[in-house]
């Protein structure tokens, strides 16, 4: 007995069983240039599809922006000092 049996109550071999017979009649029809036993029916429509690659993509580029923004905050203005005052020269 697998973990999986034991799981979830699920029979490997049963569902072997009617992949195996499902292509069996399959194979004999073929054969016997006979129409498919029955037509794959057609997947029903849901939600629709994300695509993951764009998401990455946009997550990645408001983490970037966040963390610069975060990282680099807004340049002050550099403040001019005032000369220093020089000792005058001596003549001489």
């Amino acid at each position: 007995m697998t973990v999986l049996e034991r799981r979830a109550g699920f029979d490997l071999d049963a569902q072997r069983d009617q992949a195996v017979a499902a292509l069996e009649e399959l194979i004999a029809a073929k054969v016997g240039m006979g129409e498919a036993p029955h037509e794959a029916e057609p997947m029903p429509r849901g939600e629709p599809v994300v695509d993951l690659m764009a998401a990455l993509r946009a997550s990645i580029a408001e983490t970037t922006a966040a963390r610069e923004a975060e990282a680099a905050p807004a340049k002050k203005r550099a403040t001019k000092k005032a000369p220093t005052k020089r000792a005058p020269r001596k003549a001489g």
